[in-house]
């Protein structure tokens, strides 16, 4: 509940910022002198401010809608904050100045550069981070007594019974489909997908490795996923075969 009055705070401070008002919402600029604030355009900086915090709504909202789509949130949190610093560093500086404005000291002015040079190293940090999670992500597999547990970076986990397994076999020729909820990484992809094969499934792979695990429950539903190698996914299909069998 206190997330939906957060995604309504923002679209509504959002609605603020695109009219081009609420500067004094804005940190750093508000406290800012006449001539330092002289230095920019103020309605297109309050724009940039506002497709940020369209942004952080957005990415507030998808997690209402859906836990699992916990690293869209990120990523939209993070392009939000990229948006605000570059947009309002680089592109809402004025060209020219008026001659009736503050004229700029060269305190200030020094002052000015330190704050562009360290947006543009934390902006840079940002991007890097977000570079960082299409490689991220592993896929883990428990083989228990009574059940096995599949869960995989950023997505829900899933626990399937052997008692309630229908079927289990290998494959290594499947066309995942397309995502409806979840990851989609360099290294992994994981989530809810939907093909014409499985209908809408539960996928936990890494995208470098062909040979998939199938397990179809006595309701229908299908999970698919494998482990790094094919070797390992091997293995560990053999194990689940011996349980279930």
């Amino acid at each position: 509940m206190f997330r939906v009055f957060l995604v309504i705070v923002f679209l509504a401070l959002s609605l603020v910022f695109f009219m081009g008002k609420g500067s004094f919402l804005i940190a750093g600029y508000n406290t800012s002198g006449k001539a330092e604030k002289a230095k920019y355009d103020e309605k297109r900086l309050c724009r940039f401010v506002g497709i940020a915090t369209l942004m952080f709504s957005l990415g507030l909202l998808v997690t209402v809608l859906d836990e699992d789509l916990a690293w869209l949130e990120l990523i939209l949190f993070f392009g939000g904050i990229t948006t605000a610093i570059i947009g309002g560093n680089f592109f809402s500086k004025k060209k020219t100045m008026n001659a009736d404005e503050p004229e700029i000291g060269q305190e200030d002015d020094r002052t000015s550069k330190i704050i562009k040079r360290g947006s543009l190293i934390f902006t840079l940090i940002v991007l890097a981070g977000i570079g960082g999670l299409l490689f991220a992500g592993d896929v883990n597999v428990n083989v228990g007594e009574d059940s096995v547990e599949v869960n995989a970076f950023m997505a829900g986990g899933s626990t399937i019974k052997y008692s309630d397994v229908e079927e289990v076999y290998l494959t290594d020729d499947a066309d995942y489909g397309s995502r409806v909820w979840g990851f989609g990484g360099l290294k992994i992809s994981s989530g809810n997908f939907e093909n014409d094969q499985f209908g809408r499934y539960k996928l936990y792979v890494y995208n470098d490795n062909d040979s998939l695990i199938v397990l179809k429950t006595k309701e229908d539903q299908y999970i698919v996923f494998n482990l790094q190698s094919q070797k390992d996914t091997e293995k560990v299909y053999d194990s689940i075969a011996e349980k279930v069998n």
